[in-house]
């Protein structure tokens, strides 16, 4: 499986460059290093240990580190770093630790620090798999709906600007798809055609949205 974008990071790279950032729900932190050399210095922080094991065995990147850790209680000082990002990661935070989660990112900020969320949209063959198909998580609806109604009404951040991406994923046979992504037992026969119907290559929509500390 590959997987890339249409730039999105670049568009993203004057909230980024020299600058000292957290990931916050980085996995297994390859995502973490694409986009490290964006940075100043990147922490990667996740609540999965066993994740975090794996990220660190795979590190080689000098200005790249990794830490165990939750959204609704940062291990970090107050001032921390200059960027928080939520990479995909926002709206699998439990409802109830949203808002406690944009808190935590703002006291972790420096004064003129930035919070940057890029969400997946409800578009896209990638998005209509999860749909048909339970792929990966599946029916994320909901939680993409309050992800986004939780940033916009938060009191404590002042939105900067709202932009669009996309990420593709491109496979090289229905084998390669079935090894990589989670899929429904059962729905294997209309996979297959899916996949075929697309040429193995699936595409899904972003949301990105930059935000400062709330005046």
């Amino acid at each position: 499986m590959q997987h890339f974008s249409d730039g999105y990071w670049e568009r993203l790279k004057p909230y980024l460059a020299g600058t000292t950032a957290l990931e916050v729900g980085c996995g297994n932190g390859a995502r973490t290093r694409e986009i490290a050399p964006y940075f100043k210095s990147l922490t990667g922080m996740d609540p999965g240990p066993l994740l975090i094991a794996e990220a660190r065995r795979n590190n080689c990147l000098d200005n790249l580190v990794f830490q165990a850790g939750s959204a609704e209680d940062l291990p970090f000082p107050d001032g921390s770093f200059e960027v928080v990002l939520f990479p995909l990661s926002f709206h699998h935070i439990a409802p109830e630790l949203m808002r406690p989660a944009i808190a935590e990112a703002v006291r972790v900020l420096t004064p003129k620090g930035s919070v940057i969320f890029i969400e997946p949209e409800n578009e896209g063959s990638f998005i209509a798999a999860e749909l048909l198909f339970g792929c990966c998580d599946g029916d994320e609806r909901r939680q993409k709906a309050l992800a986004y109604y939780t940033m916009l009404t938060s009191e404590q951040l002042t939105e900067v600007c709202e932009m669009r991406g996309e990420s593709f994923f491109q496979f090289d046979s229905e084998q390669d798809f079935l090894e990589n992504i989670a899929w429904l037992e059962g729905t294997r026969s209309a996979l297959a055609d899916y996949l075929a119907c697309h040429d193995y290559r699936l595409s899904a929509k972003r949301r990105i949205n930059v935000f400062r500390k709330a005046a």
